[in-house]
């Protein structure tokens, strides 16, 4: 298993904690360790299977992360990513990793996620074409605030 594939599973912990409305703190220590993991420019596998350096010496890997690094060199798998991803509808990580959908794009586990977009645009409200000349007016330059007074 490469430093990417290993990255990509602290990637999905991450996202599933985050869906799940976990501490903001927690998921982004997940998101630190993927990147800090991604660009480590040894082999972490090579590192664990020859035992020659503690993987808390790396800046960011906590005992935690080290432990959880191990059980995924060893067995493939990251146990807590499996628990995490049990809780949830299944083929929800398959959407996640969808370019642009992501845990805080809209609508997950029938929930609206913190900054999604609440109801329909404007554009579906009935925005009056009389409304939308009066903001064109108010956008063209010179206009606003003084607008009518001559400039001095």
């Amino acid at each position: 298993m490469q430093n990417p594939d290993i990255a990509r599973l602290f990637d999905e912990v991450a996202d599933l904690l985050e869906i799940q409305d976990a501490n903001p703190f927690r998921v982004r220590a997940y998101r630190n360790a993927a990147r800090t993991i991604r660009d480590y420019p040894e082999p972490l596998t090579d590192l664990v299977r020859a035992g020659t350096k503690d993987l808390t010496d790396i800046a960011g890997i906590g005992d935690d992360l080290a432990e959880k690094i191990t059980d995924i060199v060893t067995t493939g798998e990251l146990p807590l990513r499996k628990q995490l991803a049990s809780k949830l509808p299944a083929g929800l990580l398959d959407l996640l990793r969808i370019p642009g959908l992501g845990p805080a794009q809209g609508e997950i586990g029938g929930r609206p996620r913190h900054g999604a977009r609440q109801g329909p645009g404007p554009e579906a409200q009935g925005v009056r074409a009389e409304d939308g000349r009066k903001n064109a007016r108010r956008d063209r330059p010179g206009a606003g605030r003084g607008a009518t007074h001559a400039p001095q």
